[in-house]
């Protein structure tokens, strides 16, 4: 539901149908916003670092990748860096990306690199 209650006229009336009332593109927008909540709870997992403390990135040629121009840490690198220090077998991917204030779908290509890299493992959250 897009809009409040009484402020269309067409509102729980037979007026409220796909011809009168919903557009193509609103009907997309919705069904791309259910698309991508389905597409978080499917993905959502546990993720778990394999070492007690930061990783020595180098190591799996993630060093070089990470490190911009002029020193600084990239956006990959530091999302990468704060994935990892929260992979603590407490928190799931969808609250990681709530702490680190991104959306989940920019953590999840992160999470299968680091996870064919053997830096961190996944536990699978049963859904019911």
């Amino acid at each position: 539901m897009r809009t409040k209650h009484n402020e269309y006229k067409e509102y729980h009336t037979s007026l409220d149908n796909l011809t009168n009332v919903v557009s193509p593109k609103g009907l997309e927008g919705g069904y791309n916003v259910i698309k991508k909540a389905i597409e978080i709870l499917e993905n959502n997992c546990i993720p778990i670092s394999n070492h007690l403390c930061e990783p020595f990135m180098s190591k799996w040629n993630l060093y070089y990748s990470m490190m911009s121009i002029k020193n600084t840490i990239n956006f990959k690198a530091k999302t990468m860096m704060d994935l990892i220090s929260y992979s603590d077998g407490k928190n799931t991917l969808l609250e990681i990306a709530e702490k680190c204030n991104l959306p989940f779908w920019d953590l999840y290509s992160i999470v299968e690199e680091l996870k064919n890299k053997k830096i961190i493992k996944i536990i699978k959250i049963i859904k019911l």
